[in-house]
Parts: structure tokens; sequence; C-alpha cells
């Protein structure tokens, strides 16, 4: 799914030129979704041998699982971001944490060898999500794990297509936010069986969320009057805000997804 409008630009390039500014992104550092994602990955006291983690950017989740697992494999398409996961790594003096440059829908893993798999805040720039969930059960071993968060658009259609197109606007290399009922439609398609799932909120700073991307100040401006004069269905989705002092606030769900590979 796509939508019309800008020009769009690849996440190599996007993550790539902006790596350094999603270090400090409290979005990417923390919040609720990653604590979510930590329960996830240690319930039922699994601890795991061989994990990954997809599209980690800075890192922030795989060394959040690292503690669950023997090894993890930090995984993303951007050499600067992976740039970023080794500062962060020596600065936490965290010895089991690994780094590979990969793309998401082409894992350079045997098939049935991971005992984890994570991948948070990063499907909604993925060129093929089928593709992906497809190497997703391949690499997994049977009865192994599989933890998804990403941003998620709400099933009404035409506020769906309001978020995307704003997201896509601010960000570039924005491909689509799923649905909660389409990323569990999607995850058990492939063949994984969920086990848990749930939403949760991310709250949104919009100067912050706009300057993190890169996006130009005549764009943000142009957004940021959507925003105001966005319908009051919109307004209530996202919990949009009253600007103070040039400010407001606002938050997309985060749909969190744990699933298992069948035959264990």
């Amino acid at each position: 799914m796509t939508t019309a409008g800008p020009e769009r630009r690849s996440a190599e390039q996007q993550f790539g030129e902006y790596a350094a500014n999603y270090r400090n992104s409290r979005t990417h550092v923390g919040g609720e979704n990653l604590e979510i994602v930590e329960r996830y990955v240690a319930k039922d006291g699994r601890h795991y041998n061989y994990g990954v983690d997809i599209a980690t950017g800075a890192g922030f989740t795989a060394f959040a699982i690292a503690p669950f697992t023997d090894t993890v494999v930090a995984t993303d398409l951007t050499s600067q971001m992976l740039e970023q996961v080794k500062a962060i790594r020596e600065e936490r003096g965290v010895t089991n944490v690994e780094r590979t440059r990969v793309a998401a829908e082409s894992l350079p893993f045997k098939d049935t060898s991971l005992d984890l798999l994570t991948c948070r805040t990063a499907p909604h720039h993925f060129l093929d999500v089928s593709a992906w969930l497809s190497e997703v059960i391949r690499v997994l071993k049977p009865g192994g794990v599989f933890v998804l968060a990403d941003t998620t658009s709400p099933e009404e259609p035409e506020i769906a297509d309001w978020m995307n197109d704003v997201e896509l606007r601010r960000d570039l290399s924005h491909i689509w936010n799923l649905s909660p009922s389409q990323w569990r439609a999607a995850v058990e398609k492939v063949g994984l069986e969920v086990t848990d799932w749930e939403l949760c909120p991310v709250h949104l700073e919009f100067y912050d969320w706009t300057q993190r991307s890169g996006m130009p100040e005549a764009d943000m401006q142009e957004l940021r009057k959507d925003f105001q004069s966005a319908s009051p269905e919109v307004k209530a989705a996202f919990h949009i805000q009253p600007e103070v002092n040039g400010e407001f606030w606002f938050y997309w769900d985060a749909v969190i997804i744990r699933a298992v590979k069948p035959g264990a």
C-alpha cells in the first residue's frame, strides 16, 4: 500500500543521514512498548541461545533483550545506525550484542536457526512486509518466539489514510502503518501462532517528532497547520492537544504482538 504525494526516500538514505538523531530520541530509547517487548520476550521464564533484532536502529531493543539471551545480533540496513549501536554498546559495557548489516526482507540466517526474533518501531518502513514475515518464520526454530512492536493505524480507513499521509510527509521513507487487525492477519498468514497482543500509546511532541527526521521548516509548518485543522474524528483518534507556547502533543498507538512458530 502506498500514498500519492512527496517523492519517497529509501530507509537507508533517511536513517543513514539522521542516525545520530535517533540515539537520543525518547520514542526509541524507552517507553511502554519497549517494556512490553521485554515482558513478551521473558514470558514463561524463557532464555534464548541466539536472538536477532531486525532494523535495530541505535540498538535499544537489542540491549533490552540481551539479558534474556546468550547472544543477540543487532541488524540494520544502515551502517551509520550500526555505528550508534557500537558506541552505546561500549558505553554500557554490554558484551553479548553483535551487529551486522541486513535487509529485513532477505535475512542471511539458516532455516530454523534462531530462538528469538524481535523488531520494534521499524516495519512501517519495510518495502514488503509479507516477504519479511515469510523470512521470520523461515529462520525461527520450531517453538521460536517472534515479538513485533510498531506504530499502528486506526481501523477506520479515512483516519488511517490521514495518519499515513502525514507520516510520509514527515519522513519520506515511510511506507505504511498497518492496523492491528491487518498486523494480526499478516502474522498468522505465514503460519505463526499469536499468543499475546496489546496496544499502547506512543506519545509524541510535534517539533521533536518532525525535527528528528530532518523535515524542512516550511514543510513542518504546513504539517502543523494540518494538525490544527484536522477533523474532530482525527483529533480524537490521535489525542491531538491544543497548542501551548507554540508546542503540542499527540499520540499514535503501537501494537505489540508475540507469536510462536508451531512444531516444538
